[in-house]
């Protein structure tokens, strides 16, 4: 099966570079951020720092996406009735987070991108969220997100491992970025991992590490002195790798019980029943889910009034190993300004 659903992902390619099939560039500036593997490499984040980054440099930003697991169809622009039903999860965390910038979903992100321009004549870049394998649209700037403990060169095709399209794929990247790293990676380990990925001169290879931040209220309320130091905790989790926040939270919580959920979950009522039960049978302190997660459990109604206040989700952030974050915002910043110098 993997060589069969490689053959097509190949053949599909091949297309796009011999311009059989058209790839095609906006006038507007776009960055990509993507990856060659299935989930879990830490493209929210990711794109959060390119929100932040853009935004304090002055720049009006909007994020594209498809919206996975929604429920609308089409072209669809965040407004204050958004839900994750109708532009997904990631979507709606970023929308939640950011408020002041335009977040919209799409498909085809070639028409997505379209549909921008024209009802924002103001913006000044598209950052495409998880469009690495959408040829359709060439972005101007490429960023490639890939894991240090399973890099993409170390990986396979579906459904042997992870990987989407094959290696080669990473040769349309204009930035490799090395994702969850270890805080305290050495030189030595990023030049064997440099010799890995074996990057192209022209490609730029930077390394960054998850940061967790603090301990925010899911269903609002006061943060103030929450942690998970000492206490029994229920970590309820529906993302693609929940082992790592896992490790995390078992650094500081007395215990942790955990429930599982697949990717992109939507809790239903017999989920939001099984968590009130654990909580009460294992008599928890807190519960702590993930950010995304979070966006989903604030929309189930049915979630017990009396747990609400004791449901926290930890955020985190994407930090640049050493001297890397100079290297990544000047690149960044200087494609964007230049992009709009040339229109």
């Amino acid at each position: 099966m993997a060589w069969l659903y490689g053959a097509g992902v190949w053949f599909r390619n091949l297309l796009y570079d011999e311009h059989v099939l058209h790839s095609f560039q906006p006038a507007l500036p776009t960055i990509c951020v993507g990856n060659l593997a299935v989930g879990g490499t830490g493209k929210t984040p990711h794109v959060e720092y390119l929100v932040r980054l853009l935004t304090e440099n002055g720049y009006k930003v909007a994020v594209l996406s498809r919206g996975y697991k929604r429920r609308t169809k089409g072209f669809v622009e965040a407004d204050d009735k958004a839900t994750a039903a109708t532009i997904g999860d990631e979507s709606m965390q970023l929308k939640t987070k950011f408020p002041n910038i335009v977040v919209a979903v799409c498909e085809d992100r070639y028409i997505g991108v379209r549909r921008l321009k024209r009802r924002h004549a103001d913006l000044d870049v598209v950052v495409l969220d998880d469009a690495f394998q959408h040829r359709r649209i060439k972005p101007g700037l490429s960023i490639l997100l890939t894991q240090a403990d399973r890099l993409y060169v170390e990986d396979q095709l579906l459904p042997l491992g992870r990987l989407r399209e094959q290696k080669e794929g990473s040769l349309r990247a204009n930035i490799v970025v090395v994702t969850k790293c270890s805080e305290h990676m050495q030189p030595i380990e990023q030049r064997i991992v440099d010799t890995k990925l074996h990057v192209l001169p022209a490609q730029t290879l930077v390394f960054t590490r998850t940061k967790y931040k603090e301990l925010v209220p899911v269903f609002g309320g006061s943060k103030s002195g929450v942690e998970s130091q000492g206490a029994k905790v229920l970590l309820v989790t529906g993302i693609a790798q929940p082992q790592y926040l896992q490790e995390h939270v078992e650094q500081s919580a007395a215990a942790v019980c955990s429930l599982t959920f697949p990717d992109h979950h939507v809790f239903s009522e017999k989920d939001i029943r099984r968590i009130r039960e654990t909580f009460e049978a294992e008599h928890c302190d807190l519960i702590i889910t993930t950010e995304k997660d979070a966006v989903r459990l604030r929309e189930c109604r049915s979630f017990p009034e009396e747990l609400r206040p004791r449901v926290f989700a930890w955020t985190i952030e994407t930090e640049f190993l050493q001297n890397d974050i100079t290297t990544f915002n000047t690149i960044v910043l200087r494609y964007v300004r230049e992009s709009k110098s040339n229109r």
